[in-house]
């Protein structure tokens, strides 16, 4: 599973991290997990996605059109943090203007907090701590 969250109550947002290589199947499938989530969209209705590892991945038109078609996604603030996607993740960001969802692409994860005004320290330890569980799962160590 190449892409992984952790909803996080106390700080109001969600943390999601995509790692190697990532197909329109796992994002369809990350997504659909994420929204029967019964705990999301957290209280702050924020949420940091982290591609700094994503080595391929799909156009994202078609997240685009699922956030646009879903009203859960309506209101929440999302940062993306990207470097070597980043104009793909600036494309999704224009694709969901109109769905109500704000959306601002950054290229380091101390932006992205202060934008959405979350602690740094305890993002980064999460966006840590998930990325090397997906690692773990990729390589098949337990």
């Amino acid at each position: 599973m190449p892409i992984g969250y952790r909803i996080d109550q106390s700080l109001g947002v969600t943390i999601g991290v995509w790692h190697g290589d990532i197909g329109a199947e796992e994002i369809a499938a990350a997504t659909e997990r994420l929204f029967a989530e019964p705990d999301w969209p957290p209280s702050g209705g924020r949420h940091l996605t982290d591609l700094t590892t994503v080595r391929t991945m799909p156009d994202l038109e078609e997240l685009a059109k699922a956030h646009k078609a879903l009203g859960r996604a309506r209101g929440i603030r999302l940062a993306v943090v990207a470097s070597e996607h980043f104009d793909e993740a600036r494309r999704y960001e224009h694709a969901v203007a109109t769905a109500g969802l704000a959306v601002v692409v950054f290229t380091q994860v101390p932006s992205a907090c202060a934008w959405l005004g979350i602690d740094y320290t305890a993002t980064q330890t999460a966006i840590n701590e998930l990325r090397r569980q997906l690692r773990e799962t990729a390589s098949g160590t337990p």
